[in-house]
């Protein structure tokens, strides 16, 4: 047992239906198309005014990220030694990134790496010790298993990174690439452009929410109430937080309502 036992686990065969819930390395070892994997599961849902998977709500945020993501791997891979600056392709390297690991090809794992980056602005690859390394023939991993770095923990001393953890797993510094955009508020973690603009995603979701709404709903424009009797004041107050329950948000936009006791509904 010990590391690789982490990456090969005695297992039942298992279906190769995913959920949209994260998946461990083992779980993506068994799996036989890497495109399940790296696209969400679940449908998209018009029933919540929350951003919480912006890649899959915002069509803006999905163009740019697919974007980046499909024309990295069209560039040249280009390996230089860092002393010399000069270009060298040893066959080893270079095996190891046209395959990286079994689900995945040498542009695959560029896009996934290049995505992960541009959404979350950092990103986790775990290396797969080679039996070389354990046995300290071989410098280079076996496999580069790029990670959704959200779900990617730190355990920090100083300035210094002592461990990372991923799915109930914990990792020596060693066996972990971690890349990371420019964050001026932490040493440790990439600052995700999707935060930059969150606001900007709110208002794009809400929009489309609302303008969805407006269609389902008949086109029917928004109304007011009125009375001609006197209502107390828990009346006012019951019949308030009714109407904001039942209408207020983007995706409850021109529902119907049904009133008595003389309230009156007046288009705005």
């Amino acid at each position: 047992m010990g590391w690789l036992s982490r990456f090969f686990p005695k297992q039942q065969k298992q279906t190769e239906t995913l959920t949209d819930k994260d998946l461990t390395v083992e779980q993506l070892k068994s799996a036989s198309n890497w495109a399940q994997v790296f696209q969400a599961a679940a449908d998209l849902n018009f029933g919540t005014d929350k951003v919480t998977k912006p890649y899959e709500q915002v069509a803006n945020v999905f163009k740019a990220v697919k974007a980046i993501a499909d024309n990295v791997p069209q560039a040249e891979l280009v390996f230089k030694d860092y002393k010399t600056e000069k270009e060298v392709y040893p066959e080893d390297l270079m095996s190891l990134f046209d395959n990286p690991n079994p689900l995945m090809t040498r542009n695959q794992f560029m896009q996934a790496t290049s995505g992960y980056l541009a959404l979350y602005g950092e990103v986790a690859v775990i290396l797969g010790k080679s039996v070389g390394q354990i046995l300290g023939t071989r410098k280079l991993p076996a496999e580069l298993w790029p990670v959704n770095p959200e779900k990617v923990t730190m355990e920090t001393s100083g300035n210094a990174v002592t461990s990372y953890g991923y799915n109930g797993q914990t990792f020596a510094v060693d066996e972990v690439m971690f890349i990371k955009d420019f964050n001026p508020y932490s040493v440790f973690r990439g600052l995700a452009p999707t935060k930059v603009l969150s606001k900007i995603i709110e208002i794009d979701w809400a929009s489309l929410l609302y303008s969805k709404a407006f269609f389902d709903n008949d086109a029917t424009p928004g109304f007011m109430l009125t009375t001609d009797k006197p209502l107390t004041e828990v009346q006012r107050t019951r019949l308030n937080e009714w109407i904001n329950k039942t209408h207020k948000g983007a995706s409850k936009a021109f529902r119907s309502v049904i009133l008595d006791n003389g309230v009156q509904p007046k288009t705005v």
